[in-house]
């Protein structure tokens, strides 16, 4: 019976450390309304999108990581977020050999000049970004130093920690609370919602007719949930 009791309160204790550490305030929730800008269908893809790149990945024996909006999805709603059109990843540089060497029927790699967008042979809008992270003194930057403040600092990013972005078992940086702390402030408090890219030249705030910015709590926490790939 003691023993029994010692074993539920260490549970507790880890649950409660665990809820502190990842900085919640409730339990991931699925969303109940449709994502703001896929359909099922775009969902579907974009999931078949991110399973053939970790699968390439395990086979390659490649790391990648979740960064930008799939980090701050996956961390503070549980997956992709319902305002966020396409999965953020990052590779080391010294992996793009592999990269290039990639073939597939289906799927290719098209160069971008922070790294490549993985996508679909046949004409499709939907993408997976893969942001190419190169080592500059003590930080991981991506390279062409695209988007500059948002790099690591050596000890953030390895090992690397599983975490489920959906449905989906993906890699987040081990210190990933202090890199978004950093990266993203007042990430936990307030949601930024830019342009997206499949909005016809309209930011989705505007279509949608909210503030750019707004805290986390707005429209009864509305936009806290996560949409899950079909």
């Amino acid at each position: 019976m003691i023993f029994i009791f010692i074993v539920l309160l260490c549970a507790a204790i880890i649950f409660l450390l665990y809820c502190k550490n990842s900085k919640r305030k409730e339990p991931f929730t699925q969303c109940e309304h449709p994502h703001l800008i896929l359909n099922k269908k775009d969902l579907a893809h974009t999931k078949e999108l991110l399973l053939e790149f970790i699968r390439f990945a395990k086979s390659e024996n490649i790391d990648f990581f979740a960064i930008g909006g799939t980090l701050v999805g996956s961390v503070r709603n549980g997956g992709l977020l319902s305002f966020d059109d396409d999965i953020d990843l990052g590779v080391l540089k010294n992996d793009v050999e592999k990269i290039k060497n990639y073939k597939s029927d289906v799927y290719f790699f098209e160069e971008a000049r922070y790294g490549y967008l993985f996508r679909f042979k046949k004409p499709n809008k939907l993408f997976v970004d893969i942001m190419v992270f190169e080592q500059v003194n003590d930080q991981y930057k991506i390279i062409n130093n695209n988007w500059e403040n948002e790099s690591f600092f050596i000890n953030e990013l390895k090992p690397l920690v599983p975490m489920i972005f959906s449905d989906v078992p993906i890699f987040v940086p081990n210190k990933y609370l202090q890199y978004m702390d950093r990266v993203f402030p007042n990430w936990q408090n307030e949601i930024r919602m830019d342009c997206g890219h499949h909005t016809d030249g309209k930011c989705l705030y505007e279509t949608l007719k909210v503030p750019k910015t707004f805290s986390t709590d707005y429209e009864d926490s509305k936009y806290m949930c996560y949409s899950l790939l079909e």
